[in-house]
C-alpha cells in the first residue's frame, strides 16, 4: 500500500516569527532558555515552546543543527534573471 502522506521539508529561516527569531538568534550565542527568558523578559516555558517551534520549522533536532542552519548560507535561489 502506497504512502500517501507527502513527505516533510523543513521550512526556510524567514519563516520564524520575529520573536521566534530573536531565541534562535539568542542560542546561536550559547545562551541557556533560562537566560533566553531573563533577557526576553518571557517565562522559561515560553522559550521552551519557540525552541520547539523552531526546531519543527526548521527540521532540526539539536542546539547544534540549528547553529548550523542559521550560519550556513542560503541556497541558491532557482529564479532566473531576464
Amino acid at each position: 500500500m502506497a504512502d500517501s502522506v507527502a513527505a516533510w521539508e523543513p521550512e526556510p529561516l524567514g519563516s520564524l516569527s520575529s520573536r521566534e527569531q530573536q531565541v534562535a538568534d539568542l542560542i546561536c550565542s550559547g545562551l541557556p532558555n533560562k537566560l533566553i527568558a531573563n533577557q526576553l523578559s518571557l517565562s522559561e516555558g515560553a522559550v521552551k515552546q519557540h525552541v520547539h517551534n523552531i526546531f519543527v520549522k526548521l527540521g532540526a533536532h539539536t542546539r547544534r543543527q540549528l547553529i548550523q542552519l542559521m550560519i550556513q548560507p542560503a541556497p541558491p535561489s532557482n529564479q532566473h534573471r531576464a
